[in-house]
């Protein structure tokens, strides 16, 4: 393949083997990820809430990406991008083992403040990453990759997820998927290779 020639799909992962093993951990994490967003009303009513609780669980989350978001340039000069990757996976598997241990309502917001250092900073990190490791003709395969994952762990969550939740229960799913975003976290951080610090040659 030429310079500025676009790879196939068995030639692109042969070219980025790592990258092959962070998209599969990406896909682990958001099984676990979209189960506590698909599944927020059966979590709340778990542990003594309803519909009201739920809204403002949902209003929460939601206030939490903004920071995270908008203060993800100012944070890339300050740490390399490969390190926030590594951290938002991490955090990811903290924050749904926590919503698996929260028996109060209190301990489900608990849980839920790690949205500004999980979902918050891995949407652009993602991005970012893509662009650092992923030589510019690969870019946007790079890119729909991601996505791709992204749906694949929303839509396996929503499956297995509801099919957990009417065989054992809310609780027992959340450890399934606890475990499940665990390995992710593993693979996803093995697979990130060290960046540049921005204003590095």
């Amino acid at each position: 393949t030429g310079a500025g020639e676009s790879v196939s799909l068995t030639a692109f992962f042969r070219k980025y083997p790592r990258y092959g093993l962070f998209l599969a951990g990406v896909a682990l994490i958001f099984v676990g990820h979209s189960f506590i967003n698909n599944f927020t009303i059966q979590l709340v009513e778990n542990v003594g809430g309803g519909t009201e609780e739920m809204g403002r669980l949902g209003a929460v989350m939601a206030v939490l990406e903004l920071p995270g978001m908008l203060g993800f340039g100012l944070l890339l000069r300050k740490v390399r991008c490969s390190s926030v990757m590594k951290l938002s996976m991490a955090l990811f598997t903290v924050k749904v083992t926590l919503t698996w241990l929260a028996g109060s309502i209190p301990a489900l917001y608990g849980a839920t403040m790690f949205q500004v250092l999980t979902y918050a900073l891995f949407i652009p990190g993602s991005v970012q990453y893509a662009q650092e490791v992923i030589a510019p003709e690969d870019a946007v395969k790079g890119q729909a990759f991601i996505t791709s994952m992204l749906t694949l762990g929303t839509v396996a969550s929503s499956l297995a997820g509801g099919r957990l939740t009417d065989l054992f229960g809310v609780s027992a799913a959340m450890l399934v998927f606890a475990a499940v975003s665990l390995v992710g976290s593993v693979l996803g951080i093995a697979g990130v290779e060290k960046t540049k610090r921005h204003g590095e040659g």
